[in-house]
């Protein structure tokens, strides 16, 4: 029971006691209610102020939840571990340098909302990064597992500040009905390679392109003459998710519903894949120029993963 439950028609001025049905002025606030409550009703009051003091006294921590708290932020606590891994996430998403957990503004944040974190060293970062880097791989070779179509992307990217020229191959795959890419591989290129292409290499392509898009349009055609009831539907809004549309067909058209994730993953454009390789240049920016092929190779590939395939 609180001070205000002993009145009626509680308004910005005044109010009405239930007990004595006297009027009190309020003037916006409860002190003279409470004030009324304790030189009038003083057992009425009594009992309020017990109901506020055991709320008081249920909210203080025992000594047992102090010792857990604290032990949470040793370093094996689930509070270190939970923060060290939010630190690791914000360098490698954000292309922060590893030297950041030594700078004085982001000691100073975590000095005041977590003063019982102690912050790792920039070597021990590194060693988190590389061992985070092992388990988000063995994750997304099992999730790749499952994926039986794919596109890959291939871009070379050259850092000015270091005059080193990478490639880089990402994997284009639709996984739990959206579209993912992530840079598998960012290799140094030492050389140029003297091996001439034949000229018909592209011609040889898109003939085998083609004729596999012809006969998997046929076979889907002469299943239920699915390809004649895809033209007749009106076309999708621009804006709309391919996917989302060939999910809605997908109980009519089983057949063209496969051949459409097969072909959607290709990226219509280059910008996905520009968009990753272009992540080594802010990697390896000017302060960072002697970075090593390896760390770079991590860093590119955690920068591409997407929330959800980060374990």
């Amino acid at each position: 029971m609180n001070v205000k439950s002993n009145y009626t028609n509680i308004t910005n001025g005044t109010a009405k006691c239930k007990h004595c049905e006297r009027i009190i002025k309020t003037s916006g606030n409860s002190s003279n209610l409470s004030s009324h409550l304790r030189n009038k009703h003083s057992e009425i009051f009594a009992t309020c102020g017990q109901k506020k003091l055991s709320a008081t006294f249920d909210k203080v921590v025992t000594i047992s939840e102090s010792f857990k708290s604290a032990a949470a932020f040793k370093e094996n606590g689930h509070k270190t571990k939970e923060i060290s891994e939010a630190i690791i996430y914000m360098i490698c998403k954000d292309n922060m340098p590893v030297r950041c957990v030594e700078k004085e503004g982001l000691r100073g944040l975590l000095k005041k909302c977590v003063p019982h974190f102690k912050m790792p060293s920039r070597s021990t970062v590194t060693t988190m990064i590389e061992e985070k880097y092992i388990q988000c791989v063995g994750a997304v070779v099992k999730i790749l597992s499952s994926v039986q179509d794919f596109a890959f992307t291939c871009d070379a990217v050259t850092i000015p500040n270091s005059t080193r020229s990478f490639l880089t191959i990402t994997a284009h795959f639709i996984a739990n009905d959206s579209l993912n890419a992530i840079c598998l591989a960012a290799s140094r290129m030492d050389q140029v390679s003297d091996v001439a292409k034949p000229d018909d290499v592209f011609d040889d392509f898109m003939s085998s392109h083609n004729s596999s898009i012809l006969k998997e349009v046929r076979s889907a055609s002469e299943e239920n003459k699915e390809l004649k009831l895809y033209f007749s539907l009106p076309q999708a809004a621009w804006e709309s998710n391919p996917l989302d549309v060939w999910k809605s067909h997908k109980a009519t058209m089983p057949g063209l519903y496969k051949v459409a994730l097969k072909h959607l993953i290709t990226p219509g454009s280059s910008v996905p894949s520009e968009r990753l390789a272009s992540a080594i240049k802010c990697v390896v920016c000017d302060a960072r120029s002697r970075m090593t092929d390896r760390h770079i190779k991590q860093r590119v590939f955690l920068k591409s993963l997407s929330p959800k395939y980060w374990v």
